[in-house]
């Protein structure tokens, strides 16, 4: 009982500096190819060592951190290419979810999405481009739930995990904030109606827009970054 109670709370521990770290390389406060120091950062968030090695081995899994043999671990350069093609995956995937969607979504659901949006209206409000962006995941993975696809839901829910830079959007373009929450709200009309072809339309459009923009924004930023790296050499 000790041991499972103790794995438990190491598992909670673990969970919550990978929120913490997760949160730190998507802001780009920990800036790519930055050495994260395991002391450090388990003095930081007052617990041992080893929730902390769990949780850089959960970012490592999942592309945020590289683990080298002798160097621990250092926040991952970002993979442009990668994250275009992972882009490309979730366009496909989460039009088929919410088609799917459209056909199943229950009352109960439809008010839960109208609670999200509007929640995301008061963030728009405040300029919260943080919260915006984790109530943005909520609302889309409920959307997608919904479908009961159970394949499709999980294949959508660890490209999610891979491309969380996907939430930089939302600061990066901020005229994807307010537009972004009107589609929102559109999108919960046609799916309480059943109209799986307009409700379509909307995902594809934000996906399209968000995505892809953002890619050239981060290729830009990743040239600037390369061009002012070569004049300090």
């Amino acid at each position: 009982m000790q041991h499972n109670t103790t794995t438990t709370e190491t598992k909670l521990k673990a969970d919550l500096v990978y929120d913490h770290l997760k949160e730190k390389i998507i802001s780009r406060e920990l800036k790519p190819g930055e050495l994260i120091r395991i002391d450090a950062v388990a003095k930081e968030l007052n617990v041992s060592k080893t929730p902390v090695r769990e949780a850089l081995k959960q970012l490592a899994a999942k592309g945020f951190v590289e683990m080298r043999p002798n160097s621990g671990a250092r926040v991952a350069r970002l993979d442009l290419d990668e994250l275009e093609q992972i882009f490309l995956v979730r366009r496909e995937l989460e039009a088929l979810a919410t088609r799917l969607a459209a056909e199943k979504i229950d009352s109960s659901t439809i008010a839960r999405l109208r609670q999200l949006a509007d929640e995301m209206e008061k963030a728009c409000k405040t300029g919260d481009a943080k919260l915006y962006g984790r109530l943005n995941k909520e609302f889309h993975l409920t959307v997608y739930r919904s479908s009961k696809a159970d394949v499709v839901i999980r294949l959508i829910e660890d490209l999610f995990d891979r491309s969380e830079y996907s939430r930089l959007v939302f600061s990066m373009l901020p005229d994807r904030f307010e537009l972004s929450n009107k589609e929102h709200y559109e999108l919960i009309e046609c799916l309480e109606r059943g109209d799986s072809d307009r409700a379509c339309q909307i995902i594809d459009k934000q996906k399209s827009e968000g995505f892809f923009r953002l890619i050239r924004l981060l290729k830009e930023y990743e040239k600037l970054q390369s061009g002012t790296a070569a004049e300090k050499r």
